[in-house]
Protein backbone atom coordinates (compact mmCIF):
# COMPACT_ATOMS: atom_id res chain seq x y z
CA UNK A 1 0.00 0.00 0.00
CA UNK A 2 1.42 3.39 -1.00
CA UNK A 3 2.00 6.12 1.55
CA UNK A 4 -0.87 8.20 0.15
CA UNK A 5 -3.36 5.36 0.30
CA UNK A 6 -2.22 4.39 3.76
CA UNK A 7 -2.70 7.98 4.99
CA UNK A 8 -6.15 8.18 3.42
CA UNK A 9 -7.15 4.91 5.09
CA UNK A 10 -6.06 6.31 8.46
CA UNK A 11 -7.98 9.55 7.81
CA UNK A 12 -11.12 7.59 6.91
CA UNK A 13 -10.80 5.56 10.10
CA UNK A 14 -10.48 8.67 12.26
CA UNK A 15 -13.40 10.40 10.50
CA UNK A 16 -15.51 7.33 11.21
CA UNK A 17 -14.51 7.42 14.88
CA UNK A 18 -15.39 11.11 15.03
CA UNK A 19 -18.82 10.44 13.55
CA UNK A 20 -19.44 7.69 16.10
CA UNK A 21 -18.12 9.92 18.89
CA UNK A 22 -20.48 12.76 17.93
CA UNK A 23 -23.45 10.37 18.06
CA UNK A 24 -22.33 9.04 21.46
CA UNK A 25 -21.82 12.56 22.79
CA UNK A 26 -25.34 13.59 21.70
CA UNK A 27 -26.84 10.48 23.28
CA UNK A 28 -25.05 11.13 26.58
CA UNK A 29 -26.07 14.79 26.42
CA UNK A 30 -29.73 13.73 26.29
CA UNK A 31 -29.17 11.46 29.29
CA UNK A 32 -27.76 14.41 31.26
CA UNK A 33 -30.85 16.48 30.50
CA UNK A 34 -33.31 13.72 31.46
CA UNK A 35 -31.49 12.19 34.44
CA UNK A 36 -33.95 11.29 37.20
CA UNK A 37 -31.52 11.82 40.10
CA UNK A 38 -28.63 14.15 40.82
CA UNK A 39 -26.21 11.21 41.17
CA UNK A 40 -27.15 9.89 37.73
CA UNK A 41 -26.75 13.35 36.25
CA UNK A 42 -23.24 13.60 37.71
CA UNK A 43 -22.40 10.19 36.24
CA UNK A 44 -23.60 11.17 32.76
CA UNK A 45 -21.74 14.48 32.98
CA UNK A 46 -18.55 12.51 33.76
CA UNK A 47 -19.25 10.28 30.74
CA UNK A 48 -19.80 13.37 28.64
CA UNK A 49 -16.42 14.73 29.71
CA UNK A 50 -14.73 11.50 28.63
CA UNK A 51 -16.41 11.64 25.22
CA UNK A 52 -15.36 15.25 24.63
CA UNK A 53 -11.76 14.37 25.56
CA UNK A 54 -11.76 11.64 22.91
CA UNK A 55 -13.11 14.08 20.33
CA UNK A 56 -10.47 16.63 21.31
CA UNK A 57 -7.73 14.10 20.64
CA UNK A 58 -9.17 13.43 17.19
CA UNK A 59 -9.38 17.20 16.62
CA UNK A 60 -5.65 17.56 17.31
CA UNK A 61 -4.92 14.85 14.74
CA UNK A 62 -7.16 16.50 12.18
CA UNK A 63 -5.48 19.88 12.72
CA UNK A 64 -2.15 18.21 12.01
CA UNK A 65 -3.39 16.67 8.76
CA UNK A 66 -5.20 19.82 7.65
CA UNK A 67 -2.07 21.88 8.22
CA UNK A 68 0.10 19.65 6.02
CA UNK A 69 0.46 19.25 2.28
CA UNK A 70 -0.13 15.49 2.10
CA UNK A 71 -3.94 15.80 1.99
CA UNK A 72 -5.42 17.49 -1.05
CA UNK A 73 -9.12 17.42 -0.17
CA UNK A 74 -9.26 19.01 3.28
CA UNK A 75 -12.99 19.74 3.38
CA UNK A 76 -13.96 16.53 5.28
CA UNK A 77 -11.27 17.31 7.84
CA UNK A 78 -12.43 20.87 8.34
CA UNK A 79 -16.09 19.79 8.60
CA UNK A 80 -15.22 17.21 11.23
CA UNK A 81 -13.18 19.78 13.14
CA UNK A 82 -16.12 22.21 13.20
CA UNK A 83 -18.42 19.47 14.50
CA UNK A 84 -16.05 18.70 17.34
CA UNK A 85 -15.61 22.36 18.26
CA UNK A 86 -19.39 22.84 18.30
CA UNK A 87 -19.71 20.03 20.85
CA UNK A 88 -16.79 21.47 22.83
CA UNK A 89 -18.61 24.79 23.15
CA UNK A 90 -21.79 23.03 24.20
CA UNK A 91 -19.90 21.12 26.88
CA UNK A 92 -18.24 24.31 28.18
CA UNK A 93 -21.66 25.91 28.72
CA UNK A 94 -22.89 22.87 30.61
CA UNK A 95 -19.74 22.74 32.73
CA UNK A 96 -20.06 26.42 33.61
CA UNK A 97 -23.70 26.02 34.61
CA UNK A 98 -22.84 23.05 36.81
CA UNK A 99 -20.11 24.97 38.65
CA UNK A 100 -22.34 28.04 39.09
CA UNK A 101 -25.24 26.06 40.51
CA UNK A 102 -22.99 24.38 43.04
CA UNK A 103 -22.49 27.75 44.80
CA UNK A 104 -25.97 29.22 44.41
CA UNK A 105 -29.06 28.91 46.60
CA UNK A 106 -30.53 26.72 43.95
CA UNK A 107 -27.44 24.58 44.19
CA UNK A 108 -27.90 24.16 47.93
CA UNK A 109 -31.53 23.23 47.42
CA UNK A 110 -30.61 20.69 44.76
CA UNK A 111 -27.98 19.26 47.09
CA UNK A 112 -30.63 18.61 49.76
CA UNK A 113 -32.91 16.95 47.20
CA UNK A 114 -30.03 14.88 45.91
CA UNK A 115 -29.29 13.55 49.39
CA UNK A 116 -32.92 12.53 49.80
CA UNK A 117 -32.94 10.79 46.44
CA UNK A 118 -29.68 8.99 47.12
CA UNK A 119 -31.05 7.70 50.40
CA UNK A 120 -33.93 6.13 48.50
CA UNK A 121 -31.69 4.49 45.91
CA UNK A 122 -30.56 0.91 46.11
CA UNK A 123 -27.21 0.61 47.95
CA UNK A 124 -24.16 0.31 45.68
CA UNK A 125 -26.24 0.99 42.55
CA UNK A 126 -23.95 3.81 41.42
CA UNK A 127 -20.73 1.81 41.74
CA UNK A 128 -22.34 -1.16 39.97
CA UNK A 129 -23.35 1.11 37.08
CA UNK A 130 -19.75 2.34 36.96
CA UNK A 131 -18.42 -1.24 36.75
CA UNK A 132 -20.81 -2.06 33.90
CA UNK A 133 -19.79 1.11 32.08
CA UNK A 134 -16.04 0.42 32.45
CA UNK A 135 -16.43 -3.17 31.24
CA UNK A 136 -18.28 -1.94 28.15
CA UNK A 137 -15.60 0.66 27.41
CA UNK A 138 -12.87 -1.96 27.68
CA UNK A 139 -14.80 -4.29 25.38
CA UNK A 140 -15.15 -1.46 22.85
CA UNK A 141 -11.38 -1.07 22.91
CA UNK A 142 -11.01 -4.82 22.43
CA UNK A 143 -13.19 -4.64 19.33
CA UNK A 144 -10.95 -1.90 17.87
CA UNK A 145 -7.80 -3.94 18.52
CA UNK A 146 -9.33 -7.06 17.00
CA UNK A 147 -10.26 -5.06 13.91
CA UNK A 148 -6.65 -3.92 13.62
CA UNK A 149 -5.50 -7.50 14.12
CA UNK A 150 -7.63 -8.77 11.28
CA UNK A 151 -6.14 -6.21 8.92
CA UNK A 152 -2.61 -7.31 9.86
CA UNK A 153 -3.40 -11.03 9.72
CA UNK A 154 -4.81 -10.59 6.20
CA UNK A 155 -1.43 -9.34 5.02
CA UNK A 156 0.49 -12.47 3.99
CA UNK A 157 3.84 -10.68 3.72
CA UNK A 158 4.35 -9.29 7.16
CA UNK A 159 7.27 -7.06 8.02
CA UNK A 160 9.01 -7.30 11.38
CA UNK A 161 7.21 -4.16 12.46
CA UNK A 162 3.82 -5.71 11.65
CA UNK A 163 4.73 -8.90 13.52
CA UNK A 164 5.69 -6.83 16.57
CA UNK A 165 2.41 -4.92 16.28
CA UNK A 166 0.47 -8.19 16.23
CA UNK A 167 2.25 -9.35 19.38
CA UNK A 168 1.53 -6.03 21.09
CA UNK A 169 -2.14 -6.21 20.08
CA UNK A 170 -2.45 -9.70 21.51
CA UNK A 171 -0.82 -8.54 24.74
CA UNK A 172 -3.31 -5.69 25.05
CA UNK A 173 -6.21 -8.03 24.32
CA UNK A 174 -5.05 -10.32 27.13
CA UNK A 175 -4.79 -7.36 29.50
CA UNK A 176 -8.28 -6.18 28.56
CA UNK A 177 -9.71 -9.66 29.18
CA UNK A 178 -7.96 -9.81 32.55
CA UNK A 179 -9.47 -6.47 33.60
CA UNK A 180 -12.98 -7.52 32.49
CA UNK A 181 -12.71 -10.75 34.50
CA UNK A 182 -11.50 -8.86 37.57
CA UNK A 183 -14.30 -6.29 37.32
CA UNK A 184 -16.97 -8.98 36.87
CA UNK A 185 -15.60 -10.74 39.94
CA UNK A 186 -15.59 -7.46 41.91
CA UNK A 187 -19.21 -6.80 40.92
CA UNK A 188 -20.25 -10.27 42.08
CA UNK A 189 -18.41 -9.88 45.38
CA UNK A 190 -19.91 -6.44 45.96
CA UNK A 191 -23.46 -7.69 45.35
CA UNK A 192 -22.91 -10.57 47.77
CA UNK A 193 -21.45 -8.28 50.44
CA UNK A 194 -17.94 -9.78 50.37
CA UNK A 195 -16.33 -6.40 49.64
CA UNK A 196 -17.39 -2.83 50.34
CA UNK A 197 -18.07 0.20 48.18
CA UNK A 198 -15.16 1.89 49.96
CA UNK A 199 -12.75 -0.78 48.72
CA UNK A 200 -13.92 -0.35 45.13
CA UNK A 201 -13.56 3.40 45.51
CA UNK A 202 -9.87 2.87 46.28
CA UNK A 203 -9.24 1.18 42.91
CA UNK A 204 -11.60 3.33 40.83
CA UNK A 205 -9.09 6.01 39.82
CA UNK A 206 -6.49 3.43 38.80
CA UNK A 207 -9.01 1.56 36.65
CA UNK A 208 -10.07 4.81 34.96
CA UNK A 209 -6.42 5.59 34.28
CA UNK A 210 -6.00 2.19 32.65
CA UNK A 211 -9.02 2.67 30.38
CA UNK A 212 -7.90 6.15 29.34
CA UNK A 213 -4.16 5.54 28.93
CA UNK A 214 -3.49 1.88 28.10
CA UNK A 215 -2.92 2.72 24.42
CA UNK A 216 -0.09 5.17 25.15
CA UNK A 217 3.46 3.99 24.27
CA UNK A 218 4.89 4.56 27.76
CA UNK A 219 1.95 2.98 29.62
CA UNK A 220 3.02 0.52 32.34
CA UNK A 221 0.64 -2.35 33.10
CA UNK A 222 -0.04 -2.84 36.83
CA UNK A 223 -1.17 -6.33 37.83
CA UNK A 224 -1.64 -5.26 41.46
CA UNK A 225 -4.38 -2.76 40.67
CA UNK A 226 -7.08 -4.78 42.46
CA UNK A 227 -5.06 -5.68 45.57
CA UNK A 228 -7.07 -3.21 47.66
CA UNK A 229 -10.10 -5.47 47.23
CA UNK A 230 -8.37 -8.03 49.48
CA UNK A 231 -7.25 -5.57 52.19
CA UNK A 232 -10.45 -5.55 54.28
CA UNK A 233 -9.54 -5.93 57.98
CA UNK A 234 -10.17 -9.45 59.15
CA UNK A 235 -10.97 -10.84 62.57
CA UNK A 236 -7.84 -11.92 64.41
CA UNK A 237 -7.18 -15.63 64.55
CA UNK A 238 -8.52 -17.25 67.71
CA UNK A 239 -6.00 -17.57 70.53
CA UNK A 240 -6.01 -19.21 73.95
CA UNK A 241 -8.96 -17.90 76.01
CA UNK A 242 -8.09 -15.30 78.57
CA UNK A 243 -9.44 -15.73 82.09
CA UNK A 244 -12.53 -13.75 82.92
CA UNK A 245 -12.32 -10.73 85.16
CA UNK A 246 -13.86 -12.69 88.01
CA UNK A 247 -11.20 -15.35 87.61
CA UNK A 248 -8.45 -12.73 87.50
CA UNK A 249 -9.69 -11.12 90.73
CA UNK A 250 -9.97 -14.43 92.59
CA UNK A 251 -6.95 -15.04 94.85
CA UNK A 252 -4.90 -18.12 94.09
CA UNK A 253 -5.88 -21.18 96.16
CA UNK A 254 -3.97 -21.62 99.41
CA UNK A 255 -1.34 -24.32 99.45
CA UNK A 256 -2.47 -27.40 101.36
CA UNK A 257 -1.17 -27.53 104.89
CA UNK A 258 0.72 -30.73 105.53
CA UNK A 259 0.28 -31.96 109.10
CA UNK A 260 3.63 -32.12 110.84
CA UNK A 261 4.30 -35.06 113.16
CA UNK A 262 4.18 -34.07 116.84
CA UNK A 263 7.52 -33.16 118.29
CA UNK A 264 8.98 -35.65 120.66
CA UNK A 265 8.66 -34.51 124.25
CA UNK A 266 11.77 -34.29 126.24
CA UNK A 267 12.12 -37.17 128.64
CA UNK A 268 11.19 -36.25 132.20
CA UNK A 269 14.20 -35.96 134.44
CA UNK A 270 14.78 -38.91 136.71
CA UNK A 271 14.07 -37.84 140.28
CA UNK A 272 17.11 -37.77 142.45
CA UNK A 273 17.07 -39.32 145.99
CA UNK A 274 18.53 -37.52 148.89
CA UNK A 275 19.81 -39.77 151.70
CA UNK A 276 20.78 -38.45 155.04
CA UNK A 277 23.31 -40.25 157.20
CA UNK A 278 25.14 -39.39 160.32
CA UNK A 279 28.90 -39.39 160.33
CA UNK A 280 30.42 -39.09 163.78
CA UNK A 281 27.29 -37.62 165.13
CA UNK A 282 26.92 -35.18 162.23
CA UNK A 283 23.91 -35.43 159.86
CA UNK A 284 25.08 -35.38 156.23
CA UNK A 285 22.82 -35.42 153.16
CA UNK A 286 23.89 -37.39 150.04
CA UNK A 287 22.18 -37.18 146.69
CA UNK A 288 21.96 -40.50 144.89
CA UNK A 289 20.95 -40.77 141.18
Amino acid sequence: MSTGRKLQAEIDRVLKKISEGIVEFSSTWDKVQTASTASLKEKYEADLKKEIKKLQRYRDQIKSWAGGNEVKNKKPLLDARRQIETEMERFKVLEKETKTKAYSKEGLSQSAKRSANENREEPNSEIIEWIDDVIQRIKDQQAEIEEQNQALIGNKRKTKGQTDTLALCQKRLDQHSWHCDKLEEAKSRLESGQISTRQLGEVKDNVEYYVESNHEPDFMFDDGIYDALDDEPRAPSPSSPRPSSSEEDEPPPAKPVVAQPPALKAAAPVPKVCVFIRVFGVKVGLVVD
